[in-house]
Order: structure tokens, then C-alpha cells, then sequence
């Protein structure tokens, strides 16, 4: 009964840690998404020099296809290289090109990787449009700190930008993380005085309840799980990744009310 008491109360610590965890890097992620929201500028004459575009080319000597994200102001010499080019993509390989571009590696130039032409690797998305063209929102950061970010559509041979946004991403991170940081510490001062008014309220039980095992075992399942989801959540598009950060959460209060239950009940 005793070992069982102090698992439950281990799991209800790791549950509360995750929760605290899932709200502060929610609202991390609501303020970088607001920013960048804001942040967004229409491209109307002089297309940025870093605007990253997805160029999809044909080798000459095999059929093979390489897709690579390539700047604004590396356009035109990528293209004279590459001239089996083109700025759409096949119906049904926005995937493995994706996956493509997630295993390159940086091209740099001659000047000793001061100027890269390309991103390291980027990602993007795509939707098909009438009259053959494609709308694309293309990621190709200059480097781990910076999200460089366009839109445009596109033809086989031509590109037509529309909007761009780059900013430092740890820069907005310390800025949002006080305000962060303050709403964790009012979520813990809550949660800690209802843990301690249902403590009070509810002391612990020493009546044998062959509950107890079970609910303990589906605490463990659930607090795995919320693990599990929290720390893969980051590889997820923005939609699933804050999706995974509610499962998350649900999950930490599941194994929580579980694991009180089989200490107090």
C-alpha cells in the first residue's frame, strides 16, 4: 500500500511538471504566432534578397528529380545551373519532396560559408489552383535562430510573390517568456491550493481497494503517453502541434486525478 502511495505521488508530481510545461510553451507559441501574424509584409516591387523559393529540377543525366529551397538573390545563377527546372510540384510528392529537403544539407558558396544560396534543407506546403498554378508558402531559414518565411504562386516557369516574413525566433521567445513564466506561477499557486484543500478535505484511505492497481497502471499509460506526445509534438505542423499540446495536457489531468485517486480513495 505503501510503495503504491509514493508511485501515485511520483506520477501526480511528473503529471503537474507536464502540464505547467504544456502552458508555458503554449503561450510561447500563441505570441510567436501572433507575431509572425503581424510581422507579414506584402512583397510589391523588389522581392527580398533572402525570399526562399521551392525549385524542383531534373538532372540530365538520369530521370532522378532534386527539390531544393533556393534564395531570391541566388535565383538566377541556381536556374543557368539547373535549367531543367521547374517551380511546381507533381500532384502526390509534396511529401517525399518534403522529406527530401528535411535530409539536405546547407550549400554554401566559395567564400569560406559566408553566403549560402540555399537554406538548410526548408519545408513547404502547396495547394493546386486553376489554370495550372500552385499557391506555396515556402520555409527556408538562413539558419536555426531566424524563421524566413514567403508566399507566392507559381507556374512551371515562373514565380509570383506575394508575401514575406523573417524574424529572430529566441529574440521573441525571451520576450514572451516573463509573461510565460508569470502565467505558470498563477496555474501552479491554483492548482496547489485545490491538491491541498482535496488533500485536507479527502485524507488518504487504508482500506484495501482492488481499484487501485489498475487505475494506478492506466496513470502510468496516460502520463507516458503525454510524454510521449509532448516532446514529439515540436517535429508537427503548427495546427497538430498545438493539438498535441492539449492532449498533453488532458492526459497530465487524467494521470493526476487517477493518481489521487488511488492515494486518497
Amino acid at each position: 500500500m505503501q510503495m503504491l502511495r509514493k508511485l501515485a505521488d511520483l506520477i501526480i508530481t511528473i503529471a503537474v511538471g507536464l502540464f505547467y510545461i504544456c502552458v508555458f510553451a503554449s503561450i510561447i507559441m500563441l505570441g510567436l504566432a501572433k507575431y509572425e501574424k503581424s510581422a507579414i509584409v506584402k512583397v510589391r516591387n523588389q522581392v527580398p534578397e533572402y525570399y526562399p523559393i521551392l525549385v524542383v529540377s531534373q538532372s540530365n543525366s538520369s530521370d532522378l528529380y532534386k527539390a531544393k529551397v533556393v534564395y531570391q538573390w541566388a535565383l538566377r545563377d541556381y536556374l543557368q545551373k539547373n535549367p531543367h527546372y521547374s517551380f511546381t510540384v507533381s500532384s502526390g510528392h509534396e511529401v517525399e519532396i518534403n522529406k527530401q529537403l528535411s535530409i539536405q544539407n546547407r550549400e554554401v558558396s566559395s567564400d569560406n560559408n559566408i553566403n549560402r544560396c540555399s537554406s538548410s534543407g526548408g519545408k513547404f506546403r502547396v495547394r493546386c489552383l486553376s489554370g495550372g498554378r500552385q499557391a506555396f508558402i515556402v520555409e527556408g531559414n538562413k539558419d536555426d535562430n531566424h524563421v524566413n518565411k514567403s508566399w507566392y504562386m507559381a507556374d512551371a516557369k515562373h514565380i509570383y510573390p506575394q508575401r514575406y516574413v523573417n524574424y529572430f525566433g529566441p529574440g521573441l521567445c525571451m520576450a514572451y517568456g516573463p509573461i510565460a513564466l508569470v502565467a505558470v506561477l498563477v496555474v501552479a499557486f491554483i492548482d496547489s491550493r485545490i491538491r491541498k484543500k482535496l488533500s485536507l478535505s479527502i485524507p488518504p484511505a487504508n482500506i484495501p481497494n482492488p481499484m487501485r492497481k489498475p487505475a494506478l497502471i492506466a496513470s502510468l499509460i496516460c502520463i507516458g503517453a503525454a510524454a510521449i506526445i509532448m516532446f514529439s509534438a515540436g517535429q508537427l505542423p503548427s495546427l497538430a502541434y498545438h493539438i498535441g499540446l492539449v492532449i498533453t495536457v488532458a492526459a497530465s489531468v487524467v494521470s493526476e486525478v487517477l493518481s489521487f485517486w488511488v492515494v486518497h480513495l
